[in-house]
This record gives C-alpha cells, structure tokens and sequence, in this order.
C-alpha cells in the first residue's frame, strides 16, 4: 500500500481498481462541497455508486492526505497541482501557513492554521524539496528536519515566498537562523 499523500495517477494504477475510483471520487467530492463528516461522506460516495464504510473512508482520507480544517475536509490540493520539484509553492494548502522559526541547525518549526499541519506537511513531503529530510505534523505544528545550516535557510526562503505570494495573510514568524 502506498504512505501516505500519494498521488493518484492512471499510469500508475489499474483505473478500473475500486479503491481508485473511490478515491477519485472522495477527491471529487471534497473540491465540489464542503464535507463536514465522514458519515456524510459515506452517504455521499453511496449515491454515486460507491459502497464503503465509515473504516474504509478513513482510511481513504489518510491515504490521500486529507486533513479536516475549519470544521471540514480539505483535500491537498497541492499534490496534484505542484509537480515542480523545485517551486516555492504548495498548492492550495500554503494559505494556511502561517510562519516558520528556526530550532538549531536542522530544524524548522512551522506554525499553521489549526487543523492544516498534516496537509500542509504531506505537501511539503510532495514537493520534493531537496533540502528538506522529513517532516513530522501535529494539529498546527510541523518540525521539518534538514540535513545542515545551508538546506535550513533554504527551506526558510521557500516558506516565505508561499507566503509573501499572498497564500496566506499572517506574515513570517520572527525567528533568526541559529
């Protein structure tokens, strides 16, 4: 089974597996209409065609790295839209960054909306950022690893132009280079 995040692709999957076609369809479902609950996402998938349980849409939503923010589920967007390895972007989730401070040499922290640090961490993951080692997300935290001084002032300069590029409206965090 793929980790978490991955992307869904006709050339990397049987179109025709189920588990496929239902994801499709949950990613479908949460760029048309907020979606409040799980529940209501099984009954949704039910009418169009979908049989699955609560169990199976949870997991579906883990897989595609979906995270509940502001009462609903909001798909990463930035898995599909941000294929450059090298872009400073992050889709649809940099909005909800909020800032990023430095912790020593190799870590990050960055600060998001409540409910975004595991989109926005599975994005950061996605984007391919080479200097970024691994992240690791709470609710409104992400410590992002880098392996040295050099790659952590990189990943400083590409969070804030996700945010200066008007993703967000809350301004970097203070917070100096150790």
């Amino acid at each position: 089974m793929p980790t978490s995040g991955a992307v869904l692709s006709m050339t990397e999957t049987e179109p025709r597996d189920p588990h496929v076609q239902r994801r499709r369809a949950v990613l479908d479902l949460l760029r048309e209409r907020r979606v409040a609950d799980q529940l209501e996402l099984v009954e949704l998938l039910r009418e169009r065609g979908f049989e699955s349980t609560q169990s199976s849409v949870s997991r579906d939503l883990r897989y595609l790295g979906v995270a509940k923010v502001g009462g609903r589920y909001v798909a990463p967007e930035a898995l599909q839209e941000n294929s450059a390895p090298h872009s400073p972007r992050l889709g649809s989730v940099g909005r909800f960054v909020l800032g990023v401070r430095t912790a020593g040499p190799n870590l990050a922290v960055v600060q998001t909306e409540i409910g975004a640090a595991q989109s926005v961490g599975i994005a950061i993951d996605a984007a391919g950022w080479p200097e970024v080692v691994g992240t690791v997300a709470g609710d409104d935290t992400i410590f992002v690893a880098t392996a040295n001084l050099h790659d952590q002032r990189e990943l400083v300069r590409r969070l804030d132009l996700v945010m200066e590029r008007g993703m967000t409206t809350t301004s970097s965090l203070e917070g100096g280079l150790a």
